[in-house]
């Protein structure tokens, strides 16, 4: 058999694949292409493709390029959509003897491809499709839901789309996919108008699409995240109001109870001194029985922010502590400087501004503190040795300062 018979046998072989077949030199031309070739590459003869540079010809026919991978074997795995709407598989094989053969295959997505395509378009989801950080398909709903066209988004980095405070977190989890068949996410996208809405994403790892593909459905939840911040929101005050004294709007008993058994753990356990004032408001019953109630409630509230006004650390806590009595707990504050504290508030108590016609009113405070090292401190004993403090301030005539 001569080298010409050989040669024609193998040209008739590569004709009757039903395949497109195009065998290409070393600087990419074009030297020979089978007939299915142009029905595959959409070039209206295979004699035009002689001499052309084989990406030139699939660029005027292209219209985006799905996918694009290399396997270890050197062959480049190419999916093509065309502008006509099909797509057409290409396996580029290495070059060998100074010459490559590329394969164009149709794809089953293709016979499918009007199906699928109806379904995206009437899907609320938006579908992306990712590769090494890069958006390589947008689905049709990215108009409808973000206002972006997909051909808009293709060849983005996927980033470009996050708020930058969520990118950490998205990076994460794109990160953790890799251990996970799927995993869910909520991130802010970025719409067309510079507007952010609120998504909520499932990523799963596709490489039956491609290697390293990773396919990301999310759908809206800007209406939902309104409701769920609300409802936090909501939460958050009712949380707030439970510890708050409703008439002075300082901390109230149930509060002061809790901040107090944690600040006496943490004395004992640092060995830091903890002190506490009990201050009661001198004849308040008869303030009550002269100008009502509601004269009483300004006088409470007014007390109450001188009190807190002395409470000048994040952590010291000004609190109602009943009636018209109020506590100012002090964390890392020693007996000397408490009765000092307490001094000045009693003095600043005389000069608050109170209703007309009231004159002035005084405070009884008592001193109670523990150098944090006692064995069995409770709060319970700390706020007894404060209250025996106050009496013996009334009992010596009110309007000052008892420690005992």
């Amino acid at each position: 058999m001569t080298t010409k018979t050989l040669e024609t046998l193998i040209k008739n072989a590569f004709e009757a694949l039903p395949v497109g077949v195009v065998v290409s030199n070393a600087t990419g031309d074009v030297v020979w292409a089978n007939r299915h070739a142009e029905t595959l590459i959409g070039v209206p003869g295979s004699a035009d493709l002689i001499g052309h540079r084989l990406d030139n010809l699939l660029a005027e026919v292209t219209e985006r390029v799905l996918l694009n991978e290399e396997d270890q074997d050197g062959v480049t795995r190419q999916l093509l959509c065309l502008r006509d709407g099909q797509r057409v598989e290409l396996r580029h094989s290495a070059m060998v003897c100074g010459g490559a053969v590329t394969l164009a295959l149709k794809t089953q997505w293709t016979q499918d491809a009007d199906k699928y395509r109806l379904l995206a378009k009437y899907s609320s989801d938006v579908t992306l499709a990712v590769q090494e950080g890069r958006i390589v398909h947008a689905s049709v709903s990215t108009k409808r839901v973000l206002g972006w066209e997909p051909a808009e988004l293709v060849g983005r980095q996927v980033a470009e789309l996050c708020h930058v405070d969520d990118l950490p977190a998205v990076m994460q989890a794109l990160q953790e996919l890799k251990g996970n068949p799927e995993l869910d996410y909520r991130v802010r996208a970025r719409m067309k108008s510079g507007e952010f809405l609120w998504l909520e994403a499932r990523a799963v790892i596709a490489d039956e699409i491609g290697r390293g593909v990773i396919v990301i459905n999310a759908r809206g939840i800007a209406a939902r995240k309104k409701l769920e911040d609300e409802l936090a929101a909501a939460t958050k005050r009712l949380a707030e109001l439970a510890v708050t004294d409703p008439l002075t709007g300082i901390a109230n008993r149930r509060k002061f109870d809790e901040t107090l058994n944690v600040e006496c753990r943490r004395a004992k356990r640092h060995s830091k001194p903890l002190s506490l004032l009990l201050l009661d408001v001198d004849k308040f019953k008869n303030l009550n029985d002269t100008f009502g109630h509601q004269v009483g409630d300004e006088v409470l509230k007014h007390l109450a922010q001188t009190v807190a006004s002395y409470g000048k650390r994040g952590a010291d806590l000004a609190a109602r502590f009943g009636g018209e009595e109020f506590v100012l707990l002090l964390p890392e504050t020693c007996l000397d400087a408490a009765k000092q504290l307490a001094q000045d508030l009693c003095a600043a108590v005389r000069q608050m501004p109170v209703p007309a016609g009231v004159g002035s009113i005084s405070v009884s405070i008592g001193v109670a503190s523990t150098a944090g090292h006692e064995d069995e401190l409770a709060g319970d004993e700390l706020v007894r040795r404060a209250d025996a403090s106050m009496y013996a301030a009334k009992r010596a005539g009110r309007n000052q300062v008892c420690v005992q």
